[in-house]
């Protein structure tokens, strides 16, 4: 509903209309995961007191996830990568909620312990559990952090544009730690068929405690199939080559390689923006009053159809 009312009442200007019509609506990461952290959270707080807010947790947090899960796939647009840290810190502060009770039931049976000394026993056993939770949280953070600043070298191994980086970052390593310098890794690390060899599982170290074993594949896991549901157009299918230009800026900043915007307004029977185009060039500024235009009723019209021909419109660049 809002891609339709909203252009005609919130843009008034060319440049609003157009990224309203080619950019899809991003998500807020930053007030999205604090609202249902929060809400996990208030559910283990409070399990403890009534244990059966876990069953409804779980549907309500359940239906979240299918609402979420098909809204990024095919409705939200993703401007903003975040490389997974959100995920993993909202998964750390959910242990808020586990401290919370676990403190709470704790002061619960100290309480009791006053009246009956029957309650010394789950005191105690609370008291080890909350040295579990802590020992569980040191070894979940030891897990997490490799996942959260590198990327695995399977997962880039599986892109054939990858494979060369790949196998030098691989070979690289091996003679390091042989002390030998390293060999040319395209000659040496393909096979018969001219492919790129993989590498030796056996070679992989292993993860260094026992949450990390049981974290990768699950990840790993979890990655393939979300591959396969998303499903593939001609478009993916066939990704355009990159020109030697965006190899070359590929790694920096876009403020630094972006070019200078175009003013793009809007042309009126007045001539208006002729005069406003032509003191902008005497200016040394770049602007166009071409593709948009004032109707009878002062209204902004602009033709979608002829998106690509914009003056503001890029080639999009699929790293």
């Amino acid at each position: 509903m809002l891609s339709f009312v909203g252009p005609k009442l919130l843009d008034k200007s060319p440049r609003k209309r157009y990224n309203r019509f080619m950019k899809l609506a991003g998500l807020g990461w930053g007030s999205t995961y604090p609202k249902f952290t929060n809400l996990g959270v208030i559910a283990l707080s409070y399990s403890c007191i009534s244990p059966l807010i876990l069953g409804f947790s779980t549907v309500g947090f359940a239906l979240l996830y299918l609402m979420f899960r098909y809204n990024f796939l095919f409705v939200f647009g993703n401007d903003i990568d975040m490389k997974g840290e959100s995920y993993t810190r909202a998964l750390k502060q959910l242990l808020t909620g586990v401290y919370l009770s676990t403190i709470c039931l704790i002061g619960l049976f100290g309480i009791g312990v006053s009246k009956s000394k029957s309650s010394i026993g789950p005191v105690i056993v609370m008291v080890v559990f909350l040295v579990t939770v802590i020992i569980f949280q040191f070894l979940l953070d030891r897990a997490l952090a490799p996942l959260e600043q590198h990327i695995p070298l399977d997962l880039l191994s599986e892109n054939k544009f990858s494979n060369m980086l790949v196998e030098q970052i691989m070979e690289d390593e091996h003679q390091l730690k042989q002390g030998q310098p390293s060999a040319d890794p395209v000659s040496e690390k393909t096979n018969t068929n001219g492919n790129a060899a993989q590498p030796d599982p056996k070679a992989e170290p292993k993860p260094f405690n026992f949450l990390s074993r049981r974290l990768e594949p699950l990840i790993q896991k979890s990655y393939e199939f979300n591959k396969s549901i998303v499903p593939q157009t001609d478009s993916e299918m066939a990704i355009p080559g990159y020109t030697s230009e965006e190899y070359e800026q590929a790694y920096l900043n876009p403020s630094i390689t972006s070019p200078r915007p175009v003013i793009w307004l809007a042309k009126d029977k007045c001539g208006v923006s002729k005069v406003l185009v032509q003191q902008n060039k005497e200016a040394g500024l770049l602007s166009t009053d071409e593709h948009a235009e004032f109707d009878d009723k002062n209204k902004l019209i602009w033709n979608e159809e002829t998106a690509m021909q914009a003056p503001i419109w890029e080639r999009p660049v699929r790293y």
